[in-house]
């Protein structure tokens, strides 16, 4: 029964972006050969992203801005958004990243 349940709320496990690989189908787990080739190529894709110099990957950061425009630009409850971002910036910029001049102003 666990098993089904991490494959229907996977996020509740912290996954990023699921792929459900099958069923439960006449009490058994059964695998869906298309969402087995999906998850291969994900996991190809990701050992050439981290094959890659830090200098040539890209990153984003979203920031939270909820309701839109009333000013709740980078705002969570109790954490200071754009300091924890400065510090990230400097951070990655140590490890090879190219952010540009965000990590030096203060």
């Amino acid at each position: 029964m666990q098993a089904t349940v991490t494959y229907s709320i996977p996020e509740m496990d912290g996954a990023v972006a699921p792929v459900v690989l099958g069923a439960l189908s006449k009490g058994k787990m059964t695998t869906v050969p298309d969402r087995l080739a999906r998850l291969t190529h994900l996991a190809q894709k990701w050992v050439a992203l981290r094959r890659k110099k830090n200098s040539e990957k890209r990153l984003a950061f979203v920031v939270y801005d909820y309701p839109p425009g009333l000013g709740k630009k980078a705002t969570a409850a109790l954490l200071d958004v754009p300091k924890s971002l400065f510090a990230i910036l400097q951070r990655l910029e140590k490890e090879g990243y190219t952010v540009g001049l965000a990590a030096r102003i203060s």
